[in-house]
């Protein structure tokens, strides 16, 4: 061969051919039903896996290589006892991979992000769970059909590296060639499953305690614990941390100390970060007309801290507030109960009526059960109770937020006592503290916030190739496909996935999305059009970005929608929240599928039957949807400790920033917004102009700081663990660290979540 042919270039035709040739595997089975139900079962579990961690973290797990090495453990153990006389094949494991990986990402969809959201700043706001099911399905088939007409160019050119799913299928190359170390890494993540399995089941049992931390250790009067500073019993995030690296661990680190150690406390002294006030609720119904009879007395003690942030290092600073009624009085109804009460009538103690303040707040109280359809296409029922909202009376102490205060119930007992005509129990009592995940986050969010969004936007603005990239790949595609109708030769036309698919799928999902978002959201027709319309622009954008850096962006294409809305519907965060739903989910369906196209790509897999298997797999992820309901009952359940949802308290911040305006927020959180803002802005510059710094371990990471200051303390310290264990098992073991780190740190993530979901979905159903 002459050299000028050798160096010659290969037209896209020639590479086609090539891969038919060579690569592809036509005859082997591939779309097997036990594939497919292994992938469906293992996504589905690895789903709950995902949704149980992103909801503790923000973060979802790629489930590729963990979906390869169980499916075939699970397929050679079944022939290992003579159920089956066919070894699996390694394009049937690649269907396993490519159905367990659309369930298992539906967090994508919401679940972890606009959803939880929205239940924050609005709690009365409720989606049954079928819609809430046809909602996640009509995204991520959009995502779907985004990548059908982009696929050939990203992928089968071999211009884009894909570096986040290469991994996966050398692992799937290397099980089917070195069949003793696949079996190895199995058995590693089988045990290191169980030991998550048995943690989360000893936390649950009380035979291990759930948190160790120093109690009696303080910063700025506080203590360790007040501050989240603890260390939990728990593998899961020392798991993570293995997986993001030593820049991000370090990072992570860095900024729980920052955050926790620091900011907390300063902005606790200073007032900023504060503690709701201490209140008391009636535990009767009242009924009216009521009367108080003359001479009647209720009387509320008042304690707060006053030179330390604790009550438990002072004696405090003690009010004595009483209210008497020196004639008979009726009231007609709750509202003049309470006007009565705030207006200082018959009250005994003179000046000091103004430390408390009486209010109503509405409570569900069951009256009955009924029957009703869950799904109303379906004819079956279940009971379920019948709520009525009732009033009930409070009382609270409005002034006593700063430092630890505390509202008591003081009497005066016996037939004229007030208090407890008025349903307060004798002796009750409120104790608010300092600090706490809540209370902290509040304020800390921002900061955290400014630097994840300003560092993400900034790093897609410095993509401006990629964008332009990938417009140019969608405009390619469809010259393509008119060579090919006009009869040019395709290699491989019979095997991938139509254009037609694409036009017909993507209008019906579009026009679906659109009604739906109306249907479920009010959200304008018009609005709709322009959500659908971005999604598939973005989409492109994203996978793009993923196949060149290995990173999905998905983060910043909400934002992107976020900030459009938030000009185009000014004040409506629930417009703003889920148009952008739209966007980062069809871009994370989009870059999920066009990863499993890679795959595919480099073991001679049949496109079309890889599509086929992520519509199962996304039809499968509906079975998510009840488990997550279960877990995330109402909007109580999430933005706590367990629960800390921080992806959708940054998604919940910039819907709130952008319809409030920067006015709403506390002077000094405004400061940090800005301050963490610039810091991100000029960690990217860095990154853009010398790449080398990438390379820097003490160079902090926006979004690992970023998630520092919006997760739970213990959570960054496990990760920070994780990580220099993996580092150090590199440096001093490799091949071990290489054979078994990945397997072992998936299997804990994997047995002790999974676990978790089953402790939560019990506790729900009362067990």
């Amino acid at each position: 061969m002459s050299e000028e042919a050798v160096s010659t270039p290969q037209t896209q035709v020639e590479k086609d051919q090539q891969w038919r040739d060579e690569v592809y595997q036509g005859d082997v089975p591939q779309f097997t039903g036990r594939a497919l139900v292994t992938g469906l079962l293992l996504g589905w579990l690895m789903a709950l896996s995902n949704l149980y961690v992103g909801l503790k973290s923000g973060w979802g797990l790629g489930v590729e290589i963990t979906a390869i090495v169980l499916g075939f453990a699970i397929w050679k153990a079944i022939e290992g006892m003579r159920l089956t006389k066919k070894p699996l094949t390694m394009l049937e494991n690649n269907i396993i991979m490519t159905s367990a990986v659309a369930p298992s990402y539906v967090t994508s969809g919401g679940l972890v992000s606009a959803i939880p959201a929205i239940w924050m700043l609005d709690p009365t706001f409720h989606i049954a769970w079928w819609q809430l099911g046809i909602w996640m399905m009509v995204i991520l088939f959009l995502g779907l059909t985004v990548s059908i007409p982009i696929k050939r160019q990203m992928v089968n050119s071999g211009e884009l590296a894909f570096p986040a799913v290469v991994p996966a299928a050398e692992t799937l190359r290397s099980m089917y060639s070195k069949g003793a170390e696949a079996v190895q890494k199995a058995s590693s993540l089988a045990v290191a499953a169980v030991i998550g399995v048995f943690t989360k089941v000893a936390v649950e049992r009380a035979w291990v305690p759930p948190l160790l931390t120093f109690s009696k250790a303080t910063i700025g009067g506080i203590s360790f614990p007040k501050l989240t500073l603890f260390f939990e019993t728990s593998w899961i995030f020392i798991g993570f941390g293995a997986f993001i690296g030593k820049r991000v661990g370090v990072t992570m680190l860095v900024g729980m100390l920052l955050n926790f150690g620091v900011l907390a406390p300063w902005m606790i002294h200073k007032g900023e970060i504060r503690h709701d006030p201490p209140q008391l609720r009636s535990e009767q119904l009242l009924e009216f007309p009521l009367t108080i009879p003359a001479g009647a007395e209720m009387t509320f003690t008042l304690t707060e801290a006053e030179d330390t942030p604790e009550l438990s290092n002072t004696d405090g600073a003690l009010s004595l507030v009483s209210r008497g009624w020196q004639d008979t009085v009726t009231y007609a109804s709750m509202e003049e109960l309470v006007a009565a009460l705030n207006a200082g009538k018959d009250v005994t103690s003179g000046s000091e009526e103004s430390l408390l303040l009486f209010s109503i707040a509405e409570i569900g109280n069951k009256v009955g059960m009924e029957k009703h359809r869950p799904i109303p296409f379906l004819p079956f029922e279940l009971d379920r109770p019948v709520m009525d909202r009732v009033p009930q009376l409070r009382v609270d102490a409005p002034g006593m937020t700063h430092y630890e205060a505390m509202i008591t119930q003081a009497g005066p007992g016996g037939e004229l006592d007030a208090a407890a005509m008025l349903g307060f129990e004798p002796g009750s009592e409120d104790l608010k503290t300092v600090g706490g995940y809540r209370q902290i986050v509040a304020w800390t969010m921002w900061p955290g916030v400014g630097m994840m969004v300003v560092a993400g936007l900034l790093a897609f603005a410095f993509q401006w190739r990629t964008i332009g990239g990938a417009f140019k790949v969608f405009l390619q595609s469809l010259k393509r496909d008119k060579k090919a109708a006009a009869g040019s030769d395709d290699p491989i036309g019979d095997i991938e996935v139509p254009m037609g698919w694409f036009v017909i799928g993507f209008l019906f999902f579009g026009l679906l999305a659109i009604i739906v978002m109306n249907w479920l959201f009010a959200i304008p027709v018009w609005m709709g059009i322009i959500a659908v319309i971005l999604s598939f622009f973005l989409a492109i954008v994203s996978v793009r970005a993923s196949g060149e850096t290995g990173i999905s962006p998905i983060g910043a294409m909400g934002k992107v929608t976020q900030l459009t809305f938030g000009v185009l519907h000014p004040g409506s965060m629930k417009t703003n929240l889920m148009t952008a739903n739209v966007t980062a989910g069809a871009a994370g369906a989009a870059g999920d599928m066009m990863n499993q196209f890679k795959v595919g790509h480099m073991v001679g897999a049949k496109p079309r039957l890889q599509l086929l298997a992520q519509v199962f797999g996304i039809l499968m992820a509906l079975a998510v949807v009840p488990v997550f309901f279960i877990m995330v009952p109402d909007a109580s359940a999430i933005g706590t400790q367990e629960l800390p949802a921080p992806a959708a308290i940054v998604w919940a911040g910039v819907a709130k920033l952008l319809s409030q305006g920067l006015g709403s927020l506390p002077p000094t959180a405004v400061k940090a917004l800005f301050i963490a803002g610039l810091f991100g802005a000029a960690v990217t510059i860095l990154e853009k102009v010398y790449p080398k710094s990438k390379q820097w371990w003490w160079l902090p990471s926006p979004a690992g700081m970023g998630i520092a200051m919006t997760v739970p303390a213990l959570y960054s310290l496990s990760m920070f663990i994780g990580a220099m264990l993996a580092l150090v098992l590199g440096k001093v073991a490799k091949k071990t660290n290489d054979m078994y780190t990945i397997p072992v740190a998936s299997g804990f993530i994997a047995g002790e979540s999974l676990t978790g979901v089953f402790f939560a979905i019990l506790a729900a159903l009362g067990g």
